[in-house]
C-alpha cells in the first residue's frame, strides 16, 4: 500500500517519514635566598648602638604595613562581592532564549492487563451512555454523534486481532500511556489497520481513552480543507522536515518547511512556520527526538497536532502552521507553544 509521501509532488526527490586545560606552571621555592644582605645597626653620635630607636621604627613600619595589608584584603573581597552579587543577578534577570519544555511527570498508571481492559470496553461500548465515563472530556460536542462516528469506524477498519501495550509516551502536553489496536482491515476500508489508544487520567485519577486521537480527529475535514472552502483548522498529522519552497513560501530565509501526512489522506500536505517564530522554536525541540517511522520511509517523523490556516494565494496542499498544540495527537489544556512562550520562572504544567 503506497503511502502520501511516496509519490508526492515537489522540488525534492526524498521522502519523509509517517507513522508511529591550563599550561605548566613553575614551582616556586619557599627557600630561595633574597638579594638583600644583612642588616647592619648603625651608630649614634654618642657610639652607641641605634637598635632601641631602630626597634621603634621597625614596629611602626610593621604596623603600617598590617594596617594596609588589610585595607587591600578588604577592598579586594568587597570588589569580589560585588562583582559576584551583580552576576547573580544578572542569572536572575535575564529570561533564557529558548527555555527547555520538561516531559510532564511521570503518573502511576494501571498494569498493562487494565490498561487492554479499557480500550476493549471503549470498542465495544454500546451507546453513547457507555461511551461517555470511558472517554477524556471533549467540551460540549455532542455525544450521539460521537458514538456514532465511532461505530463507522470500527466498521469500515474490521474485527479487532490484537490490543497491544506500547507504555508510556514522553509526551510534554499530558501523562499518557500507549496501545495499538489492529484490525482486520476487511469492512470498507483496504489492508491491514491499526489505531493508537492514547489513555490519560483524569482530575481524579481515573485513565481515560482520548477519542480525538483514537479517531485522528480533524475539525474540518481533509476535503474541505484541500478544496479551500475552509481556511483554517485543527489536524493530527505526522510531521517531518521538508525543503518545498514554493508560490508565498519560496523564500526559505522566512520559512521553513515541514511535510504533514494523515493516514486518511492520500496527499502529502506541507506546513510553513516563520523562521523567528515560537511555533518553529517548539518544532524544533519536538523533532529533536522524533522516533515514529513512516511505511515506506526511513526519514523520522512526530505525530503532533497543529493548528493550520491556508493563503487564498498558496498551493491547496501548503499551509501556515499557526499554533502546535501538542507533540502528540491528543491535546492538553494549554498548548505547547503557550508554554513556551511564557517565562521559564513561571514554570512548565
Amino acid at each position: 500500500m503506497s503511502t502520501p509521501f511516496q509519490h508526492r509532488p515537489g522540488k525534492s526527490d526524498r521522502q519523509v517519514g509517517d507513522a508511529p586545560s591550563i599550561g605548566h606552571v613553575p614551582r616556586m621555592h619557599k627557600e630561595s635566598e633574597s638579594r638583600a644582605g644583612r642588616y647592619k645597626p648603625r651608630r649614634t653620635s654618642a657610639g652607641h648602638s641605634g637598635a632601641g630607636l631602630d626597634m621603634k621604627t621597625a614596629l611602626r613600619a610593621g604596623a603600617l604595613v598590617l594596617a594596609a595589608g588589610v585595607i587591600i584584603i578588604g577592598l579586594f573581597a568587597w570588589i569580589t562581592s560585588s562583582r559576584r552579587s551583580d552576576a547573580e543577578q544578572g542569572l536572575a534577570t535575564a529570561p533564557p532564549a529558548v527555555p527547555h519544555l520538561a516531559a510532564t511527570p511521570r503518573i502511576t498508571a494501571p498494569d498493562d492487563a487494565a490498561l487492554k481492559q479499557l480500550v476493549k470496553e471503549f470498542l465495544e461500548a454500546g451507546s453513547p451512555e457507555e461511551l461517555a465515563p470511558l472517554i477524556r472530556p471533549i467540551g460540549d460536542r455532542d455525544r450521539a454523534s460521537l458514538f456514532t462516528g465511532l461505530t463507522g469506524i470500527l466498521k469500515a477498519d474490521g474485527a479487532v486481532t490484537s490490543i497491544q501495550y506500547i507504555g508510556p509516551m514522553d509526551s510534554r502536553a499530558l501523562p499518557l500511556e500507549a496501545l495499538v489496536v489492529n484490525f482486520t482491515g476487511d469492512g470498507a476500508g483496504t489492508g491491514r489497520r491499526n489505531r493508537l489508544a492514547l489513555l490519560s487520567p483524569d482530575a481524579e485519577g481515573r485513565w481515560q481513552v482520548d477519542y480525538d486521537a483514537f479517531v485522528r480527529h480533524v475539525s474540518t475535514p481533509w476535503p474541505v480543507l484541500l478544496s479551500g472552502k475552509a481556511d483554517s483548522g485543527v489536524v493530527r498529522v505526522f510531521v517531518s522536515p521538508d525543503s518545498y519552497y514554493n508560490g508565498v513560501y519560496r523564500d526559505d530565509a522566512r520559512w521553513v518547511c515541514f511535510g504533514m501526512a494523515s493516514p486518511d489522506e492520500e496527499m502529502l500536505m506541507f506546513g510553513y512556520v516563520p523562521r523567528d517564530s515560537i511555533q518553529f522554536e517548539v518544532l524544533k525541540l519536538i523533532s529533536a527526538d522524533a522516533e515514529v517511522r513512516a511505511p515506506g520511509s526511513d526519514l523520522r517523523a512526530k505525530r503532533l497536532t497543529l493548528e493550520i490556516q491556508h493563503d487564498p494565494e498558496a498551493e491547496p496542499r501548503q499551509f501556515q502552521i499557526t499554533r502546535v498544540l501538542s507533540d502528540e495527537w491528543a491535546a492538553g489544556a494549554e498548548a505547547l507553544d503557550e508554554k513556551l512562550s511564557r517565562p521559564l520562572s513561571a514554570g512548565v504544567k
